[in-house]
């Protein structure tokens, strides 16, 4: 469910609405894409935020995805005694969380590099085991074996194997950043990996 709106004391916040607005008491959305920073915006001038989870303002949605609808949901939602509430992320909140996004992005883009290099090593007889060991065997076989292969093929593969060695780094200096940002993270991720 993409954001619809702010709801304000039951009439719809647009954005020249929000710069002339004193403070109407309550607005409510739903907590996605922009919802927080327009809910520390709206927090500034004065109002009071809630913000619900998408999936449980779903159930109030009546008849198919529109603007409307999903206004009429929120609105359905807001009333509900026992409905639950997203607290506004910090700007250094949201960073974070970005910070956890990007490394599971990258790390999705590696496992997609590792599969392609398997492929498209066994389409040239190579089959080696699943995971790090398997990709390990997977380089060994080709540097072992890339005079023999199609010029267009090694120079596939080898792109194949830049990516992925930038891939690594890239997930490395992430993580790198995601301790740094949590001091007793690095106290926590030690002890796991004993």
């Amino acid at each position: 469910m993409r954001q619809a709106g702010w709801w304000c004391a039951g009439s719809c916040v647009g954005e020249r609405f929000l710069g002339s607005s004193r403070g109407c008491g309550l607005a409510w959305s739903v907590a996605c894409a922009t919802a927080h920073h327009w809910g520390r915006e709206l927090t500034r001038l004065g109002h009071t935020v809630k913000l619900m989870p998408p999936a449980y303002v779903k159930p109030y949605v009546k008849r198919g995805k529109t603007d409307a609808a999903d206004a009429e949901a929120i609105a359905e939602a807001v009333t509900r005694p026992t409905m639950r509430f997203v607290a506004v992320k910090s700007m250094d909140q949201q960073a974070v969380l970005m910070l956890h996004k990007v490394r599971d992005l990258l790390v999705r883009q590696r496992t997609m590099l590792i599969n392609a290099l398997r492929g498209h090593l066994a389409e040239f007889g190579v089959v080696t085991a699943r995971g790090p060991a398997g990709v390990q065997a997977a380089i060994a076989e080709l540097h072992g074996m890339q005079d023999s292969l199609p010029p267009l093929a090694r120079r596939a593969l080898h792109g194949l194997l830049d990516r992925l060695g930038a891939v690594g780094l890239d997930i490395r200096k992430v993580e790198r950043e995601i301790v740094a940002s949590r001091p007793g993270l690095a106290r926590a991720l030690e002890a796991c990996h004993r």
